[in-house]
């Protein structure tokens, strides 16, 4: 039987092409008969919508015209309850009391806990590095304006534990930055890591700096930079913020230094350390730009600390200007002022330092208190208003050359003891503090001096040492001078005395 056209494998190939090419185009028509669907239906919302905000515009200037108020809008809504929300949440904090942490030089924790203690009603903790202790808003305005030995003021954030990223993210970003720091400033943040599972600072730093974006919202600011340090150990973070942007020690006076100048903290704690009765005259020979002349004037005036410069969080949401100028009247009505001013007295033999002491005096309102001549030490005329109390013990405060950034290490010996001479001719009872990089050398001053506390100076480690003159119960030293001669007599004595060629000999060579 013959077969059709279409039986063969060419027809059978023929047929199959048709029945695709009228399925394709079945769909086709149905793609595109969809795709005209969904467009219709999008004009359609988009004339709604179109005719919608013009009637709520004509319904709007209705009202306008009758003097009846706007409907609000569900956007409108939202955003009054946020912003709201955000107003409570300024209005609420820190009304209660928050943590705070005040840093300080090291070991001038024990000195700053006990100018705490007289500047708030709150428990205080010393550790190293600082204090800690609770508050409100008046104990941080009254310790940025009266602390003078604190460095730094911070506020706690938070604590809590994380060992992962993920964990310090989530709990970093539950804190209140928004009210703290509100929407224009600006921060950073910095990481220390010590024996913890998240180890590495820059990771930490980075982790931290997207959480507080988030809790607070992204966007360019351009208010004042804050920095927020993050510091884990043993796998506890804690978040702190910088409340005062300039070191506190920074009181706006010193515009002018000289070689090797001392910070302002360290000067109120050497002259703290030494025993000092602000009613009794004050000697600098080694004033340089006056900084502890400066710093013992102002203590003895009344003067706070804090009063002549500005803070960082006066740029915060929570800042009241009211409370703040009320912690400040009555701190300064507390401090008090004396009867009679000070004799503060100072001597350089650089004439540029003297000239830089005086202009600070002056900035630093104690420029009618100060006095500072230009002298060595050999010739300064400032010992003289020591000898002339006689019911009163005057003081000798001084950070001496170190040898180390001024002064040469071979000459050293020889200007404590010039030191010691003129220290020797001082009444008994009279304070004696230095603060020095080697304890050894500062022996040939002729006074019993001891460690009051060990701290850091530019990046050298010093000691405060502290006597009083006469304190061993006999006469008064008569300086490294007199020290050094009966030395001598007594060794030539015993030479004279001994027969031996080798015990001469020995007696003969520098102690």
């Amino acid at each position: 039987m013959a077969r059709k056209a279409t039986d063969t494998p060419m027809g059978t190939a023929k047929k199959k092409k048709t029945r695709i090419k009228a399925r394709t185009k079945t769909r086709t028509s149905k793609a595109t008969t969809t795709r005209s669907e969904h467009r219709a239906k999008i004009r359609a919302k988009t004339e709604a919508k179109t005719g919608a905000k013009t009637g709520a515009k004509a319904g709007a200037k209705a009202r306008s015209k009758t003097g009846a108020q706007p409907r609000k809008t569900h956007q409108d809504q939202k955003a009054q309850k946020t912003r709201k929300a955000r107003t409570a949440q300024k209005v609420s904090w820190p009304d209660g009391a928050v943590q705070l942490f005040v840093a300080s030089a090291p070991g001038v924790e024990a000195l700053l806990e006990a100018e705490l203690q007289r500047l708030t009603k709150f428990e205080t903790k010393a550790v190293p590095g600082g204090v800690e202790l609770e508050g409100d808003a008046t104990t941080l305005y009254r310790i940025a304006l009266g602390s003078g030995l604190g460095t730094h003021l911070m506020l706690r954030l938070g604590t809590f534990s994380a060992r992962r990223f993920e964990v310090l993210v989530r709990k970093t970003a539950k804190l209140p930055f928004r009210a703290i720091l509100g929407d224009d400033v600006r921060f950073e943040v910095t990481a220390k890591c010590r024996k913890s599972r998240l180890h590495h600072t820059g990771a930490v730093a980075e982790r931290v700096t997207t959480a507080v974006a988030e809790a607070r919202g992204y966007g360019q600011k351009s208010g004042p930079l804050v920095a927020i340090q993050c510091r884990i150990e043993h796998d506890e973070v804690t978040l702190s913020l910088d409340l005062t942007g300039e070191p506190l020690w920074k009181r706006g006076y010193r515009s002018e230094t000289a070689k090797a100048p001392l910070r302002e903290d360290l000067a109120l704690a050497l002259v703290l350390s030494s025993g000092w009765d602000p009613t009794t005259p004050l000697v600098d020979p080694f004033c340089g730009s006056g900084t502890i002349l400066i710093e013992a004037a102002r203590h003895a005036l009344g003067l706070l600390p804090g009063s002549g410069r500005s803070f960082l969080f006066e740029a915060l949401p929570f800042f009241d200007r009211g409370r703040f100028l009320a912690a400040r009247d009555s701190l300064q009505a507390e401090m008090g002022r004396p009867d009679a001013a000070p004799l503060i007295r100072g001597a350089d033999r650089n004439a540029g330092a003297v000239e830089a002491a005086r202009n600070n005096a002056k900035r630093g309102q104690v420029g009618h208190v100060v006095t500072v001549e230009e002298a060595a030490i050999s010739k300064a005329m400032v010992f003289d208003v020591l000898k002339e109390s006689t019911e009163t013990h005057g003081a000798v405060v001084s950070n001496p050359p170190h040898g180390h950034r001024v002064g040469d290490p071979r000459t050293l010996q020889r200007l404590y003891q010039s030191l010691g001479n003129r220290i020797g001719e001082l009444p008994d009872g009279c304070p004696v503090a230095l603060l020095v990089r080697d304890a050894r050398i500062a022996r040939s001053v002729g006074v019993p001096l001891e460690t009051r506390l060990l701290t850091d100076q530019g990046g050298t480690k010093v000691r405060i040492l502290a006597g009083v003159t006469g304190a061993r119960g006999g006469p008064n030293a008569k300086g490294a001078k007199g020290a050094k001669d009966a030395r001598g007599s007594k060794s030539s004595k015993s030479s004279k005395s001994s027969k031996s060629p080798k015990s001469s000999k020995s007696t003969e060579s520098p102690s």
